[in-house]
C-alpha cells in the first residue's frame, strides 16, 4: 500500500517504504521485491490510461531502461 501510495504521488511516504523495506528483507532482498511491484505499478497504469498513451515514446524508452536494469544488477549484485 505504500508503495502505490508513493507511486500516486504523496511525497515522502516512498522513503518510509523503501526504509521499511530494507529494514524486514535486507537491502539486496528489498531492491527485489520493491522493482518489480514499481514495474508493476506502472503497467497498471498504462492499462488504465491506455488511451493516452504515446506509444512511441513508450517503445524508445525499453531499451535504455532494460540496459539501466542489467546495469543495477550486474554493479548491486557486488554491493
Amino acid at each position: 500500500m505504500l508503495v502505490g501510495l508513493g507511486k500516486a504521488g504523496i511525497k515522502g511516504i516512498d522513503m518510509l517504504s523503501v526504509t521499511l523495506f530494507a529494514t524486514f528483507f535486507g537491502s539486496k532482498m528489498s531492491t527485489g521485491i520493491l522493482l518489480p511491484l514499481l514495474c508493476l505499478g506502472d503497467i497498471a497504469a498504462v492499462i488504465y490510461y491506455k488511451r493516452h498513451v504515446e506509444w512511441n515514446h513508450f517503445w524508445k524508452l525499453i531499451p535504455p531502461m532494460i540496459a539501466g536494469i542489467l546495469i543495477g544488477v550486474w554493479i548491486g549484485k557486488d554491493l
